[in-house]
């Protein structure tokens, strides 16, 4: 779910800079935590066992496929938007600043 929109801000802020004339090349990446999300996005096998697939997702996959969006995995303790997500200890709070 936050996936998916992650990937409509994203793309929303490709169109904005696109509309200000800065061209967007390549593909954006998203960092993000969850390995299970990766591997639905790039192996459609998958989608077949899930009941819940939704019109979403598979724009994410189409985006995906077209090579505007790309995902790369970055572990939990590495992620700097946990400073503002969640509570966390001081030292980790400064080791994200």
């Amino acid at each position: 779910m936050s996936t998916s929109q992650a990937t409509c801000e994203a793309m929303w802020l490709r169109t904005f800079l696109t509309k200000l004339d800065f061209k967007q090349e390549g593909a954006t990446i998203l960092l993000i935590d969850s390995q299970r999300s990766i591997s639905l996005i790039k192996n459609p096998i998958h989608h077949n066992w899930l009941k819940h697939i939704n019109i979403r997702h598979h724009y994410v996959r189409e985006l995906v496929h077209a090579s505007e969006i790309t995902f790369e995995y970055c572990s939990t303790n590495e992620m700097s938007a946990n400073m503002l997500m969640k509570g966390i200890p001081r030292r980790k709070r400064h080791e994200c600043m």
